[in-house]
């Protein structure tokens, strides 16, 4: 590229280019350094606070010749500045020819591998029956595994997996491993900027920490939740795990750790999709193969449930604690995203679906609200739609937390479905929170297959999560 061919003084090139290289100086500890070489293969490009951008879409932008111009000029002021003699330094926060991505440390092993490997994996979008068919527990899907439950239980399990709903999803980045205590550790310890400043992405202002424009409500809930969970975690206080462990927390922590990266915790379908594969097709993460002894399945997954107790027999791999995240590498999906079955169950957000009362477990619990599977819906012709996710319900509030209640989320690209659903708006407070599976103590055997749902609790149980960019 020509460093020739610079914006002119005043023009709207030369403005962005002067607000980019202040805000990367003025940040200069807590975002990654602009890489020298053009076409590194990475899926993303990250700002302190984690906004991301395809490879691809930033490759079209850098075509253009006013921003490659742009592009030049930053070159020419960061050449100016001393760097290091020696060779590509994993973990110095630039990206080199020989690395695939490097964030400087500075997000505790969420982005980057200490090997400068991505941690996200790429998922592009497709189409997705979500969930169990009938015709799947029909044929005992949900039986592949051995267990001392009986069968007509393991399948009242499975049935809040149901009806199986067409769901469509757009491309999508995923961590490979589950937030470990290591990189929880790096959002509560941050002492940096915080979403109030404004950057420049797309040509558009946009709130830096935040996946995207979101409503003034939104933005203060986050900051707040970002602000309690420090508080909840400050330094010094013995409520932190070790740091190779992945991260057992509750929803609203989550929900704000994401945030600060600029993602949201995965819906459902994006979970799903994650799991199973092009077209759904996998039982299990890894594939087909069903983990029914340890130790010789022990490579597959991290957890413990009971065969049989006449006689008593265990599947015990971890011997009932977590692992290191990605420890299992033999049950990772071909994509390399790891312990989707097993070590600790997941949040996920509710995606495209429609809350339903139901009984609490005791009479003093009173009414609660799962979110269930729409199943499919048609629109004025007869024909079955795929459903899509309220973008603003997966990005601003998917539980409700910010508005106080919740909504349903029923909506197909150009149509209305004709059937009718439930709009009414329930009070968050007494909404259950879904997670995905399976865990390393005491699971149900069927949790571990891709497309089971546990509607566990209120969201303030101690689950694991992963975060994903759009």
């Amino acid at each position: 590229m020509s460093r020739d061919s610079e914006p002119e003084a005043g023009s709207p090139q030369a403005k962005l280019l002067h607000r980019l290289v202040a805000g990367w100086r003025a940040h200069s500890s807590e975002i990654w350094k602009l890489t020298k070489t053009v076409g590194v293969g990475v899926g993303i490009v990250g700002t302190g606070l984690g906004i991301f951008v395809d490879v691809q879409e930033t490759s079209q932008i850098l075509d253009a010749p006013s921003q490659v111009a742009a592009v030049a000029s930053v070159s020419q002021v960061l050449d100016r500045e001393p760097t290091p003699s020696a060779g590509p330094v994993c973990g110095d926060g630039e990206i080199q020819p020989e690395e695939e991505c490097d964030d400087g440390g500075a997000f505790g092993g969420a982005l980057c591998s200490s090997e400068c490997t991505s941690n996200l994996a790429r998922i592009d979008g497709g189409s997705l029956l979500v969930g169990y068919r009938e015709a799947e527990l029909d044929a005992g899907m949900h039986l592949l595994m051995p267990s001392r439950r009986p069968p007509e239980m393991l399948r009242e399990v499975a049935e809040w997996a149901t009806p199986a709903t067409p769901v469509q999803f757009g491309k999508f980045w995923i961590m490979r491993n589950e937030v470990s205590w290591k990189a929880l550790i790096a959002f509560l310890d941050h002492k940096g900027s915080t979403a109030k400043d404004v950057v420049i992405e797309d040509g558009m202002e946009r709130v830096k920490g935040f996946p995207s424009v979101r409503s003034p409500a939104s933005i203060a809930w986050h900051l707040q939740a970002m602000a309690d969970t420090r508080a909840k975690y400050a330094a010094g206080m013995n409520n932190r795990g070790r740091p190779d462990e992945p991260a057992r927390t509750d929803l609203k922590t989550a929900i704000a750790y994401c945030a600060w990266l600029g993602g949201i915790v995965p819906t459902e379908s994006q979970w799903e999709a994650a799991a199973r594969g092009p077209g759904g097709k996998r039982t299990f993460p890894w594939g087909e193969r069903v983990p029914k002894a340890s130790p010789e399945d022990c490579e597959l997954l991290t957890g413990f449930f009971h065969i049989s107790v006449d006689p008593p027999e265990d599947f015990n791999c971890g011997g009932r604690n977590p692992t290191t995240p990605g420890a299992r590498a033999a049950g990772c999906t071909p994509d390399g995203v790891c312990d989707l079955a097993g070590n600790v169950d997941e949040y996920v957000t509710p995606g495209a679906t429609i809350w339903k009362e139901v009984d609490g477990r005791t009479a003093e619990e009173g009414k609660r609200y799962m979110a269930v599977h729409p199943g499919p819906q048609r629109d004025a012709q007869g024909a079955v739609k795929f459903l899509r996710v309220c973008a603003d319900l997966a990005r601003e509030d998917p539980y409700g937390l910010v508005s106080g209640t919740l909504s349903d989320c029923v909506v197909g690209d150009g149509f209305a479905p004709e059937q009718p659903w439930t709009a009414t708006s329930y009070p968050a407070d007494r909404g259950l929170a879904i997670v995905k599976g399976g865990n390393f103590d005491d699971s149900l055997p069927v949790l571990y297959q891709n497309r089971a749902r546990y509607p566990y609790g209120m969201g303030r149980q101690a689950k694991g999560f992963r975060c994903v960019i759009q």
